[in-house]
């Protein structure tokens, strides 16, 4: 005859509460036990189950069989499973083993002296993200920090993995500490947190968004709609200043220029572009090539040049200028103690002449002159007024009707009169 446990393995739910441990008087069909007989059921304390998932005490109980058992009879010892708010997503084991039979020799042990008993996984939940702090800053730095939590509240029992995804408009390793996209809820916790170590850096740039966004977990599932949030991270937005760094415009062909900078000699560390209006008296798309009104910093520059092409042509016009006043950006803010530049285009002054067109004037006659004021070349851009004086032994405003002294060469002529009106008296001249 012999004695074995009943079955060699057997699962149960956490919430199945008491459970019994069979083990089983295995004897020839006829024959009963004459002698009461025991045997020890051990705790091995070796499976994956801790003292918290489950009772067993003293951690060896003893299994008995009275007088008259016949073969299948069975004596059970019990084992209380604890029903907990842990959070397991993986199945438990206690393993067992039968020892120490009390007998004269006609019984022993049986065959399946070890049994497992499995704790069915039966607690999940769902994990969620959130930026508890949302808010870092470059100037201190201070960090922002996501938390991942267990949305049912209760610790997990084990580790918990979780993975996420890294994005936003500031750059992970760059603009803060390298994040590996992997974290852990460790034991014993609801909750863990990822920090954004923001690291300070001389570069131009403006408010950044780091966001997260979770991927996968090891235990429960992913809350779909708590799954992802940002954090941003605040910077001290870049000034932008105007000056001007070729000054030697001549027409025809010689070009000026403006230089747009980021003060303090930083790096923008993505294309800013900068807005700017045109002004002055030279004609934008005329007197040099159009400019458009917008400028790009490169990623990696501290500025960058605005052209002034001059453009030649006939045009018979004075120095001009071309003030260029910053607008916006877009990282940053034009410094407004240096907005704006001007530069001047130098042009060759155009020369002037006079000459009587109409020479013969008669009182008599009531035959008038007339002068011609004109350019030597080329035709007016703009409005030229020329001043003259008048000398000669007739009497301006008596002999002839009164000249002003000054005449006009209208914008795209090349020339002015000035008429001489004769005035009929009874003098004698």
């Amino acid at each position: 005859a012999s004695v074995a446990f009943a079955v060699s393995s057997v699962s149960h739910d956490e919430s199945a509460g008491i459970v019994n441990i069979a083990v089983e008087f295995q004897a020839t069909p006829g024959r009963v036990l004459q002698c009461p007989l025991t045997v020890d059921v051990r705790d091995l304390q070796n499976g994956s189950a801790s003292g918290t998932d489950y009772t067993f005490t003293p951690t060896t109980k003893t299994a008995t069989f009275n007088p008259g058992a016949g073969n299948g009879t069975t004596a059970v010892v019990t084992l209380a499973i604890v029903d907990d708010n842990w959070i397991e997503c993986q199945s438990e084991t206690i393993n067992f083993v039968l020892e120490n039979i009390t007998s004269d020799g006609a019984v022993v042990l049986g065959a399946t002296t070890a049994h497992q008993a499995t704790i069915l996984a039966s607690d999940s939940t769902s994990v969620s993200i959130s930026a508890t702090d949302p808010a870092g800053d470059e100037s201190g730095p201070d960090n922002a920090v996501f938390t991942v939590s267990l949305d049912s509240g209760n610790s997990t029992q084990y580790d918990l993995a979780f993975s996420y995804s890294v994005s936003g408009t500031a750059t992970n390793g760059s603009d803060y500490t390298s994040l590996s996209g992997l974290a852990t809820i460790a034991a014993g916790n609801t909750s863990a947190t990822v920090t954004v170590a923001v690291q300070a850096d001389s570069q131009a740039e403006c408010d950044e968004t780091v966001s997260l966004t979770l991927t996968g977990v090891t235990c429960g599932s992913l809350n779909g709609a708590a799954s992802t949030d940002s954090a941003t991270i605040s910077e001290t937005a870049p000034t932008v200043s105007v000056s001007v760094s070729d000054s030697d415009a001549v027409e025809p062909a010689n070009d000026g220029a403006f230089q747009i900078a980021l003060d303090g000699g930083q790096t923008a560390e993505r294309n800013i572009t900068v807005s700017y209006t045109v002004g002055g008296t030279a004609t934008n798309g005329t007197d040099y090539a159009i400019l458009s009104g917008v400028a790009t910093i490169p990623a990696g520059n501290t500025g960058v040049s605005v052209l002034v092409d001059v453009s030649s042509d006939t045009l018979a016009e004075c120095d001009e200028t071309v003030v260029l006043t910053l607008t916006g950006a877009s990282c940053g803010v034009a410094n407004s103690a240096s907005s704006q530049a001007s530069l001047t285009i130098t042009d060759d002054e155009p020369e002037i002449s006079i000459s009587a067109n109409d020479a013969s004037a008669a009182e008599d006659a009531a035959n008038d002159g007339q002068f011609t004021i004109s350019l030597d070349s080329g035709t007016a851009e703009r409005t030229i007024t020329v001043s003259y004086s008048i000398a000669g032994t007739a009497q301006n405003g008596t002999d002839y009707t009164l000249v002003s002294g000054t005449a006009t060469i209208n914008a795209g002529a090349g020339s002015a009169t000035v008429d001489i009106t004769v005035t009929d008296d009874s003098l004698a001249e």
